[in-house]
């Protein structure tokens, strides 16, 4: 029997698993499609998708499996791009 979508289930899963936020920007520096980054980390292409869409976060294993195939820490990605930082001099 079918049933109707929750209202959680039609809000995705926010709240639920790691958000990615800088997932995207570090696939696309190291010039590789949702696909190619899915073959790499033995994930879908969907859940790539989704977790850079912010559909969706993830389980730490994924993260570690995103991480390693795209060469970089996994704090990386959860964190985002830093701003750069300016060295001030004191006068």
């Amino acid at each position: 029997m079918h049933r109707a979508p929750r209202k959680e289930d039609r809000e995705g899963c926010r709240g639920k698993g790691i958000p990615l936020p800088a997932l995207r920007a570090a696939r696309r520096d190291a010039a590789l499609s949702q696909r190619q980054l899915a073959e790499r980390a033995a994930v879908s292409p969907n859940t790539v998708r989704l977790i850079e869409t912010g559909s969706r976060g993830c389980y730490p294993s994924t993260l570690r499996k995103l991480a390693f195939a795209l060469g970089v820490e996994p704090a990386t990605l959860v964190r985002g791009r830093r701003p750069e930082r300016q060295d001030r001099q004191d006068t």
